[in-house]
């Protein structure tokens, strides 16, 4: 897991060169939040950009059940295929 910007990253993966989608919980005015958003690099630094998006953390169970049914509607194989992501360290 990475720190970044006040978040704790716990998920990336390079979507193409210079960018990257980052997987973080934050905490803004006493409320935990989750995002996941789109980096790209600006002058040497990764910097958010508005692709993305914030929920509380009370959606975390919707936001499971959403993932589980895009993977559910995708082929083994292609989810295989899709396989390059990797955790932050």
């Amino acid at each position: 897991m990475v720190e970044s910007e006040g978040d704790l990253v716990v998920f990336e993966f390079e979507r193409r060169l210079g960018t990257v989608v980052r997987a973080a919980v934050s905490r803004f005015k006493g409320r935990d939040y989750l995002s996941i958003r789109e980096w790209t690099e600006i002058q040497g630094e990764l910097c958010p950009t508005r692709r993305g998006i914030t929920l509380s953390v009370e959606f975390l169970p919707e936001i499971r059940q959403a993932v589980q049914a895009l993977a559910d509607a995708i082929e083994p194989a292609e989810l295989e295929a899709a396989g390059g992501a990797r955790r932050a360290s």
